[in-house]
């Protein structure tokens, strides 16, 4: 099996308010000196298209009062009478909501994806509380390897974080990325996810200058 080298960049936490009703909170990686973020590789990463072109070891339902069920939609209260929340970007927008399993290391979401060799990739997404009662601990995985530390949903309803992570592809062309829950608790353990992202770090080419001889410059200046 190949190795996979995770790398953590740490920056400071922040926080503000959006239309004075949501929290967000934020902690951000980013791509190595001398190169730029690709557009997002994962499909259907902000769950528009539903529930299609994703994995999951959860069970799809209209009923998320059963623990290790979830569900793609705009209002988490249609499902279960007890969660409370919004997608990130509106009312009117869909993301993932799930009601977590008991058992441990379950796989929420899942994509695979075609990558490059010895190239560094972002892996980002947002999470929500949907029961203000032990909130979730995910991880992020990449071909069964853990990425960086856990990642805790917010303490409260209403409020949403960011987790990236950046990761070296190695020898690898194929990546298997992954949500995977790690609490087991039966109250609480109730959450969304949003705007999941896998993006790859671009080299900036920049093009040399031309450099012209004294006799061609006053040759092209006679001209």
């Amino acid at each position: 099996m190949n190795t996979v080298f995770p790398l953590i960049r740490l920056s400071k936490w922040f926080s503000f308010i959006l239309f004075s009703t949501t929290l967000f909170t934020t902690t951000y990686a980013q791509c190595p000196e001398g190169s730029v973020e690709s557009n997002n590789l994962v499909v259907n990463g902000n769950f528009s298209q539903g529930n299609r072109y994703f994995q999951s070891g959860y069970r799809v339902s209209n009923d998320l009062y059963p623990e290790g069920t979830y569900q793609v939609g705009t209002n988490p209260t249609k499902y279960h009478g007890h969660f409370k929340g919004r997608s990130r970007r509106g009312v009117r927008d869909k993301f993932l909501i799930v009601n977590g399993s008991p058992r441990p290391n379950v796989s929420v979401w899942c994509q695979q994806i075609k990558i490059r060799p010895k190239t560094y990739y972002n892996f980002s997404a947002w999470i929500t509380t949907l029961v203000a009662r032990s909130p979730a601990r995910l991880h992020f995985s990449v071909n069964g390897q853990v990425l960086g530390t856990n990642i805790n949903a917010p303490d409260w309803q209403y409020q949403w974080k960011k987790f990236e992570v950046t990761w070296f592809s190695g020898n690898e062309t194929t990546a298997n990325i992954c949500i995977v829950n790690l609490s087991t608790l039966k109250g609480g353990n109730d959450f969304g996810l949003d705007n999941i992202r896998f993006t790859s770090c671009i080299p900036i080419i920049t093009k040399p200058k031309a450099v012209i001889s004294e006799e061609a410059a006053a040759q092209v200046r006679e001209y």
